[in-house]
């Protein structure tokens, strides 16, 4: 998928997302590529890019209202929370007791956990 379509894809992703939320009285609070897509960013500087793009863009596309900025989280020491950084977006590290990780600090698939 080309950049732009991905950045464009989490945009209208995460805008949905966070509209729902809203109808419901609730906020997005975090976002976090999901699974093949996290195990790229991490590696790849122009995909973070691409995703860190779509969730800054989908702040001033909700009809809602502008939602705050989510917390976009990423591989902690990763090329990827730099992309996110200089989109501006906060970040948190990611610990998490229930994932395994790689080495090279990829998610481990389900099938070896």
């Amino acid at each position: 998928m080309p950049l732009e379509a991905l950045a464009a894809s989490v945009s209208e992703q995460v805008r949905a997302l966070a509209e729902i939320a809203a109808a419901c009285g609730a906020r997005l609070v975090h976002v976090k590529p999901h699974g093949a897509l996290y195990n790229q960013a991490v590696k790849n500087r122009d995909l973070a890019a691409a995703i860190a793009k779509g969730v800054a863009k989908a702040q001033s596309k909700c009809s809602s209202g502008v939602i705050p900025l989510p917390v976009l989280v990423g591989l902690a020491g990763s090329p990827m929370l730099d992309a996110f950084r200089q989109a501006g977006l906060p970040l948190p590290p990611r610990p998490s007791p229930t994932v395994r990780y790689e080495p090279d600090g990829t998610l481990r698939s389900r099938k070896f956990r």
